[in-house]
């Protein structure tokens, strides 16, 4: 992909449009292609008429492009095109946007997720975890899982599915967090490659907290 088909935003109003999912699904299918608006409706399963709509939309908001009118039997239908890769500077958003956007980036993952644990839940005898509410050895309180009800035990046990389902309040400075950052990636980076369906979800978060 060259530069030529990659979109930055200078219109706030239009950095909006990308929070919204249901703006952005009428967006994808012009992604670095040219669709009419019969041919997008087709694909969404959507009537052309509310398609219409929102494309108009977007196309006010220089999100589409008009590339050609191919003629047609009453009347020459137009076609739009999007670029490949479209970027919207979080400098033009409001903090309670910029909230959702990290929201917007998260939801699905994060639905998946507690979906597929939900189910494991029911499946594979994780009623037999506890929740536990406890003071750790630092003397901060912890409410998480652990494995056993009325004994010791961790998530790391053998007979435990391999599941991670904690954040971590860790004291870390800035240079030591950048080199967990680093090793994060670097470990994303060197899990296999596979053509088969996911089997497992991973995510790994890491933000600093001061104000």
């Amino acid at each position: 992909m060259t530069n030529a088909d990659i979109q930055v935003l200078a219109d706030a109003a239009a950095a909006q449009i990308l929070l919204d999912p249901e703006d952005r699904r009428y967006l994808v299918p012009f992604l670095g292609q040219e669709r009419s608006t019969a041919q997008t409706a087709a694909l969404l399963g959507e009537t052309v008429e509310r398609t219409a709509y929102r494309v108009r939309r977007l196309a006010s908001r220089g999100l589409l492009t008009a590339v050609r009118q191919e003629p047609r039997k009453g009347r020459a239908v137009t076609i739009y095109r999007a670029a490949a890769e479209i970027r919207a500077p979080l400098a033009q958003l409001p903090m309670s946007d910029i909230t959702r956007l990290f929201d917007a980036l998260d939801t699905s993952g994060r639905e998946a997720f507690l979906a597929a644990l939900s189910r494991l839940a029911v499946r594979s005898g994780v009623f037999d975890w506890a929740l536990r509410l406890h003071r750790a050895d630092d003397g901060s309180q912890r409410f998480d899982l652990t494995s056993h009800v009325t004994e010791g035990g961790a998530l790391q046990d053998d007979r435990s599915p391999a599941i991670v389902f904690n954040w971590v309040p860790a004291r870390l400075d800035d240079v030591t967090a950048k080199q967990l950052q680093r090793d994060m990636l670097a470990l994303v980076a060197g899990l296999p490659v596979s053509d088969t369906a996911p089997t497992h979800l991973a995510g790994f978060f890491l933000t600093p907290v001061r104000p």
